[in-house]
């Protein structure tokens, strides 16, 4: 009963992008949103694009059939616009704040944190 599964994992997919872009269109750092968008969205795809190609069997490598194409876009957006693990990688550093990444507007830069006012109010506490 794998349906209801992959029914959510691509509309989780979806809701994130779409989160993601109106994040970017209203001009907020959506550095972090998209990050974890492309990876949720990239896993998804091949995921479920290998799940179709072993269901199609040797069919599934063969030309005529979109299920050879949809692995390889898949593949596609495993690596392309920043592998997984580079999604990883932003998504932890601003997590954690040690990057103030905002490279949809142009703003990104690494993280004072002698200036910083995050760690400022840490200190005192």
């Amino acid at each position: 009963m794998e349906a209801p599964s992959e029914a959510i994992a691509i509309e989780a997919s979806r809701v994130l992008v779409y989160k993601a872009a109106q994040m970017t269109d209203d001009i907020q750092p959506s550095n972090r949103i998209a990050a974890i968008a492309k990876y949720h969205a990239s896993q998804t795809a091949k995921l479920y694009a290998d799940k179709a190609q072993q269901i199609f069997g040797g069919y599934g490598l063969a030309k005529e059939y979109r299920v050879s194409w949809l692995m390889s876009y898949a593949d596609l957006f495993f690596t392309g616009e920043g592998s997984v693990n580079v999604q990883k990688i932003m998504i932890a550093e601003d997590a954690l704040g040690r990057k103030m990444a905002d490279r949809h507007h142009g703003k990104t830069g690494l993280r004072d944190i002698r200036n910083d006012d995050v760690a400022a109010d840490l200190s005192k506490s």
